[in-house]
């Protein structure tokens, strides 16, 4: 693990070994655009957390419509955002839960070991996603992991949708994870946080 990284307490983060004897994870790949079937189950390595990120060990993943058209590459003007003749990143989704395995430098507010969920650009339908700790927050304690992955894009289509985070009627604690996670990032107003 590189500098800054602290390690999730007795959790095994390697499942293989690639070359030179680096640790692997299994991910769902594409390497074109296309039908289902250009999608396919490989051995890659596992990603090393960067200043501001956060390794997640990914416990659930939702899968969305926006997928579907990052997977077939229609309508075509996603190709501007994700690769003109094939994805510039080969592994899909982007909603994702799970345990926190490692941390980079600068990152203060979450640990190995705390469960969270947001978004990744880096392909969640993997075993580990290295995300920028602003994308993730804690999951609340009544939720489950698979719950919780679900939440980030329902979270962004709720905030373009017009309605605002101060707005909303909150009916417990376990709302402000969500809120939160919105309020991060203004959708409305261009802002990006790792979309």
């Amino acid at each position: 693990m590189g500098t800054g990284q602290q390690p999730n307490s007795g959790a095994r983060v390697e499942h293989g070994t690639g070359p030179a004897g680096a640790p692997t994870m299994r991910a769902v790949v594409q390497h074109r655009y296309g039908p289902l079937p250009v999608l396919g189950l490989a051995e890659v390595g596992i990603p090393s957390p960067g200043r501001g990120e956060v390794l997640v060990q990914v416990g659930a993943a939702s899968v969305h419509p926006g997928d579907y058209y990052v997977m077939t590459g229609e309508p075509y003007v996603v190709r501007l955002v994700f690769g003109l003749r094939r994805p510039r990143h080969g592994i899909l989704g982007r909603d994702l839960a799970g345990v926190v395995s490692a941390v980079g430098g600068d990152v203060t507010a979450l640990r190995p070991g705390d469960r969270v969920f947001g978004w990744s650009a880096a392909g969640a339908f993997a075993e580990y996603a290295c995300i920028p700790a602003d994308n993730l927050v804690p999951v609340p304690t009544n939720l489950s992991v698979v719950s919780a992955a679900a939440v980030p894009t329902s979270a962004v289509m709720r905030s373009l949708s017009g309605s605002t985070p101060m707005t909303w009627s909150t009916s417990s604690a376990s709302d402000m994870p969500l809120l939160l996670l919105i309020q991060r990032t203004d959708f409305r107003r261009g802002g990006e946080a790792g979309l």
